[in-house]
């Protein structure tokens, strides 16, 4: 065993060699005195015992049950009859209440890079304006700045950034002023890292005086938002309300008071929106009922059969796809922080460039490492009382991923245009359509300008003409 002179890092070190990891230590020798303490300080930050606990289970989930019969999920349907829309024009109020009586917390889960999108930077920072380019963060900084004004909230914002995107993304939101926002309101946090492992479950280094770690998934907002003192400043300022969205999805209603009005007069604990599928075997998770509990059970774990069965009506049983756009109450937050209720791990096998034995940089071919992640949703599985309701893709949902596929971001400034369009022409405006039912040219909006269809009604100068191209800015 290495001598260390520190009683912490002797402890550290012994735990090192307790976790049969002695191998990351190798390099030891080689190591000046501040890659030693850098390697230190994050063999320090690693839970030893969990990673141990979690390299026992190579290759299965700790969330998959067996046994498990799903049934189908309760789902408030997007208000078709006039005594929904009665019901929904009853929730937006008691929303609105909520939020006015500053209930109301924000958390944007941002610690994602945009690598996929060709990007080496924070995915908040995509520029995602149609015509202005204004990226993702700022698009979200207006309509918090817009729901600031018109409900008189202060609405703190609450950012979960990771290990390779918090420096940055600090630095971001300095060179651009905080969007113009108080900074005392717009609060940063970083989530836990997870050593990732090979198949024998041995830690993985990228140098010799560094273990690769990843993110350990967006469940991990919830540890991280008590160990940073973000969940006790809510109470204390407050807000029992969260409400939780991703970064990656330009077209979050933020704040929805209908939707935070379901939430109170349901009584719930978590609320989810949901969108139907567009296709059977849409890969995304789909809710479902467990013994009465609403979960979300991933694509992966659903045969063929069950993604494509349907009731007497032809509609399909599990139906019905998450968004991550969650509610919380607070108590249910701190309730299962408190007690000995966790998140499962769920395991992904993934190409992860290391080092050998012989300090040789190898770019695997093929997946070679396992990385550990929770999930925010497993959390339904803790609720006494779940909500879920359904919202339309249209309207809410066009999150921006990768390059091909259906999420890129050509695709989310479609949807964006569109849904401008559709609130143009609602207010008069001719607004020519393609084949497609797509909007022919570009429409970019502001929230600053209309947060909604119906502010824009009332911004919108008599005699507006689009001509292709149309750009509403205050």
């Amino acid at each position: 065993m290495i001598k260390v002179s520190g009683e912490r890092d002797q402890i550290n070190i012994a735990k090192v060699y307790k976790a049969g990891q002695d191998h990351i230590l190798r390099f030891w020798d080689e190591l000046d005195y501040d890659s030693r303490k850098k390697l230190l300080a994050q063999i320090d930050g690693i839970d030893f015992q969990l990673v141990t606990r979690l390299a026992k289970g190579l290759g299965s989930d700790e969330h998959k049950k067996p046994g498990r019969t799903l049934g189908r999920a309760a789902v408030v349907r997007a208000p078709q009859t006039p005594q929904e829309h009665q019901a929904r024009r009853v929730a937006l109020e008691e929303g609105e209440k909520a939020i006015r009586a500053g209930r109301v917390a924000l958390l944007t889960v941002a610690g994602g890079q945009s690598t996929r999108l060709g990007l080496d930077r924070p995915k908040g920072e995509f520029p995602i304006g149609p015509i202005t380019r204004k990226s993702l963060f700022q698009l979200f900084a207006e309509k918090i700045t817009a729901l600031r004004k018109r409900y008189g909230a202060q609405l703190p914002w609450y950012i979960m950034t990771s290990e390779a995107t918090d420096s940055a993304t600090r630095a971001f939101f300095e060179r651009n002023s905080y969007f113009g926002m108080p900074r005392s309101k717009t609060v940063f946090f970083k989530q836990r890292m997870l050593p990732a492992v090979d198949r024998r479950g041995k830690m993985l280094m990228t140098r010799k005086d560094e273990i690769f770690m990843s993110p350990d998934g967006h469940g991990g907002s919830l540890l991280a938002l008590q160990e940073s003192g973000a969940l006790a400043q809510m109470e204390e300022d407050g807000n029992d309300i969260l409400f939780y969205f991703q970064v990656d999805n330009p077209l979050v209603v933020v704040a929805d008071p209908a939707f935070i009005g379901h939430h109170l007069l349901e009584g719930a604990e978590v609320s989810c929106k949901a969108v139907r599928k567009t296709l059977p075997l849409e890969k995304v998770g789909v809710f479902a009922s467990v013994d009465g509990k609403t979960v979300v059970a991933e694509y992966s774990d659903l045969s063929e059969e069950q993604q494509e069965l349907q009731d007497e009506e032809g509609e399909l049983v599990f139906g019905f796809g998450n968004l991550a756009i969650h509610l919380f109450s607070v108590d249910f937050l701190k309730r299962v922080l408190a007690t000995e209720q966790k998140l499962p791990y769920h395991t992904s096998f993934k190409k992860t460039p290391h080092i050998d034995k012989n300090n040789h940089l190898v770019q695997p071919r093929k997946p070679n490492g396992y990385k550990f992640e929770t999930f925010v949703f497993n959390t339904l599985e803790f609720s006494e009382k779940t909500l879920v309701v359904e919202t339309l893709r249209a309207d809410e949902f066009a999150p921006v991923k990768s390059t091909t596929g259906a999420d890129t971001p050509e695709n989310a400034v479609r949807m964006l245009t569109n849904m401008w369009g559709r609130w143009l022409a609602a207010c008069g405006v001719h607004v020519p359509l393609d084949g497609k039912g797509d909007v022919q040219g570009v429409i970019e909006i502001s929230p600053l300008f209309a947060l909604d269809q119906a502010q824009l009604a009332e911004n919108v100068k008599a005699g507006t003409e689009f001509t292709g191209q149309l750009c509403l800015e205050p």
